[in-house]
């Protein structure tokens, strides 16, 4: 037996999850855009695109931080304080820095070498 109906049918399974999501997510609430983690997403592109000599990340970077900054005003309404986080998503959030950190040092200390 070919294999081509159960790739025929993996691909309209496929279609039919693609076209079930969408539509979920075109109907839920929308959120207001957060400028200020374009600013910070800028912040850290543009020094890993210096550090790698990739440009495309320090153009990016340097476009999300313009992006950021012409909403500024806007910064507060998505604004989420640190002291109002739950523990685990205070975890997560502190795992995910240190990682980012340590890479950072690490491609800090290969370029050095």
């Amino acid at each position: 037996m070919s294999p081509a109906p159960w790739i025929i049918l993996g691909l309209i399974a496929v279609l039919a999850i693609a076209a079930l999501a969408a539509y979920k997510l075109r109907n839920r609430k929308k959120r207001e855009t957060d400028y200020l983690t374009f600013f910070i997403i800028g912040l850290f592109w543009v020094p890993i695109g210096i550090f790698s000599g990739n440009h495309f990340f320090t153009l990016m970077g340097f476009a999300f931080m313009v992006l950021g900054l012409l909403h500024k005003e806007k910064w507060k309404q998505n604004a989420e304080c640190w002291k109002n986080l739950r523990m685990r998503k205070f975890g997560i959030i502190s795992l995910i820095l240190g990682l980012l950190i340590a890479v950072l040092i690490a491609l800090y200390l290969r370029m050095k070498i």
